[in-house]
């Protein structure tokens, strides 16, 4: 049987676990433990890749939410108003990346969550549509490691 714990002694067994680790890496695991992650992405295997690249880092696997277009994204967003980012690429049926970040855009609930779009395409335009909204791109297949330093400093801010 467990008993519960009150307050201090949670703070005294946080404090323990956290010991000597910078204020960064407490916010990071934090970031890991709590956030809710949408990957939106018409490819399977893409959405695979991307979803064990977040459990490899650190990430819950049940926080980790799957969709393959805008359109299905939009229902999970909908079901799921705890989402604190959102991984979308930019060419998929239904509603494509740019129409799924314009509709999150117009509904103030969403305002605050992180957006974050991947494509393999290597023009300006679809980066400019991106900085219209204030999303940041990425081109795949992008370095892990500044993927991941992007987003902590960008959901920690």
């Amino acid at each position: 049987m467990f008993e519960r714990y009150d307050t201090k002694e949670i703070a005294l067994i946080r404090k323990a676990v956290f010991k000597n680790q910078p204020t960064q890496e407490i916010e990071r695991r934090k970031i890991q433990f709590e956030s809710k992650i949408l990957i939106v992405d018409d490819s399977a295997t893409m959405r695979k890749i991307l979803k064990k690249s977040f459990i490899d880092f650190g990430f819950e696997t049940t926080n980790i939410l799957e969709a393959p277009d805008g359109e299905d994204a939009i229902y999970v967003l909908m079901e799921h108003s705890d989402i604190s980012l959102i991984i979308t690429d930019v060419n998929m049926p239904k509603i494509d990346g740019l129409g799924l970040i314009a509709s999150i855009m117009k509904n103030h609930s969403y305002r605050d969550v992180n957006i974050l779009l991947l494509t393999s395409e290597q023009g300006d335009k679809i980066k400019d549509d991106a900085a219209h909204y204030d999303v940041e791109t990425f081109i795949k297949p992008f370095n892990k490691d500044s993927f991941f330093g992007y987003l902590i400093k960008k959901m920690v801010d």
